[in-house]
């Protein structure tokens, strides 16, 4: 329903451009190719948008949801973090059961405001919200079925994966690649259109992934900018369907910024001082032979069959099968947590963390500053620094920031500590940098852009501006500044026990 109170919005259209960048949209309002992003900038205000670290989709959009930044929501990346495995990420996939009842749509409905959801991330299995639609986001399987909830909706929605372009045998084509993408940004598109027109939900919010994967494959190429030309016709077309009284806002979850073209192996560097410790080789098994054997088939499967297809085998594997393989398959599957004083995990690309379930706080401290004197580091922090309010043991002990020209390395072993890639290898274009950005206009809004937002502050500040209860006790703020008086005082704060508190917890195995 739309909402109650008179003085602010009557209902809210939120729009993620999943790592849009100010650096790439700047030069196509300039030559005018985004009129709809330029006209929501001309009514209202646009700042950066801090993300978190790491930068990447599951912490960021679930910080966005919830106002907990990773180390208290407990999600770090795709995985749940464990820091007794030398991967230090559990092979499970997290998802929505680790978010339930923690996030603003739930907060919203527990108020009597339906909202409509679609496509954002980390709501797979689809948020069973009473009165709301929830069409769920990626990560999710690639199934004929929609990911709705209720599920008696999935035929008012149509076909969900019928139409959808077939890749080829093989690597796809940017072309066929971004074939795919665009069917996917314009089904949650349709989606969310349909929502706005014939449901009255208070707060309708949709993801596009599509810019990120895009941006990985096709930085600097035309058919990027052309994706955001698209994505900006469609917010033009959403702002249309909701109506007038309607406050908009378009966020990202981080930025994005050209690849280093070098990795450095930290885990080969904390070897090298005798500080990480691999378990003894023993004479391979009946076990280690089909492992292998299995790691073959998967292989031969994955190269050989359409990138759908094979989505489609992979999803129906039971799921000790695939995260046995998953940890077969990582080459820290060999460290002795046991015997070793620090290792080496990847948090993403730029962000490695070290752990140290050796050394007392004095050696933490005398190792951050030898990995902080190598000229590849940019800097090194304690947990505390990057994750405020994490238990201990629940985050990695100290988070390594490398300089922009290197990426973090997978290898281990004898070999050299950072390697250059050369022309034509393969790997992604650009990567995730922690600015996103963030625009707002319509009733309800001052005009004035928030001072150094960052994601975990979309939660309580989307709910003053529908004049909710805001929950007291999380990372995030509300934006004050960016929000007329009058507004906020419809809005009173409860304390955030009364959302139910559930995380991630360590996996005890597969």
């Amino acid at each position: 329903m739309p909402f109650a109170s008179t003085l602010g919005p009557q209902r809210i259209l939120l729009v993620g451009w999943d790592g849009a960048d100010w650096d790439v949209l700047e030069p196509l309002l300039d030559e005018g190719r985004l009129p709809h992003l330029a006209e929501l900038l001309a009514e209202g205000w646009r700042s950066d948008l801090r993300s978190t670290i790491p930068p990447v989709t599951p912490p960021s959009w679930t910080a966005m949801a919830t106002g907990l930044l990773p180390g208290r929501s407990g999600i770090l990346g795709f995985r749940a973090f464990d820091f007794r495995r030398g991967s230090g990420f559990a092979p499970a996939m997290v998802d929505s059961s680790c978010l339930e009842g923690r996030t603003m749509f739930e907060r919203l409905a527990q108020q009597g405001e339906s909202v409509g959801l679609v496509g954002w991330p980390m709501s797979w299995p689809a948020f069973r919200i009473e009165g709301s639609v929830v069409v769920a986001g990626w990560p999710r399987p690639r199934t004929r079925e929609v990911p709705v909830w209720p599920p008696a909706l999935a035929r008012q929605l149509g076909p969900w994966g019928d139409g959808a372009p077939r890749l080829p045998i093989g690597k796809p084509s940017a072309e066929q690649e971004l074939a795919d993408v665009i069917w996917w940004d314009r089904r949650h598109f349709e989606i969310a259109s349909k929502l706005l027109r014939e449901r009255d939900d208070g707060l309708v919010a949709v993801v596009f992934p599509g810019t990120d994967h895009l941006s990985h494959r096709l930085w600097g190429d035309s058919r990027l900018a052309d994706h955001f030309v698209r994505v900006d016709r469609w917010l033009g077309e959403l702002r249309e369907a909701a109506g007038p009284g309607t406050s908009t806002l378009l966020v990202s979850d981080h930025g994005f910024r050209r690849s280093a073209n070098r990795e450095f192996h930290l885990g080969r560097l904390l070897e090298s001082w005798g500080l990480t410790q691999h378990r003894d080789a023993a004479e391979p098994g009946l076990f280690d032979y089909a492992g292998e054997l299995a790691g073959r088939g998967a292989t031969a499967l994955r190269e050989g069959m359409p990138k759908t297809s094979w989505t489609r085998v992979r999803d129906r594997l039971p799921g000790r099968l695939r995260r046995w393989g998953k940890e077969r398959s990582n080459p820290a599957s060999t460290i002795d947590v046991a015997r070793s004083s620090a290792f080496r995990v990847s948090l993403y690309e730029q962000w490695e963390a070290v752990i140290c379930p050796g050394l007392v706080e004095s050696e933490r401290a005398t190792l951050a500053e030898r990995i902080a004197s190598r000229e590849e580091v940019s800097a090194v922090y304690t947990a505390a620094e990057v994750f405020p309010g994490a238990e201990k043991g629940s985050v990695p002990e100290l988070v390594v920031e490398l300089e922009p020209s290197f990426r973090g390395g997978e290898a281990l072993g004898d070999g050299p500590l950072y390697e250059t890639w050369s022309e034509g290898m393969d790997h992604v274009l650009a990567t995730h940098r922690p600015e996103g950005i963030l625009a707002g206009a319509g009733p309800g809004w001052t005009g004035e852009a928030p001072a150094s937002p960052g994601v975990e502050d979309v939660l309580v500040s989307l709910l003053a501006l529908a004049g909710a209860d805001c929950p007291t006790g999380l990372d995030g703020r509300v934006w004050a500044e960016a929000i007329e008086p009058r507004v906020l005082a419809t809005s009173s704060a409860v304390s955030s026990s009364e959302l139910r508190s559930a995380g991630p917890a360590l996996s005890s195995g597969m």
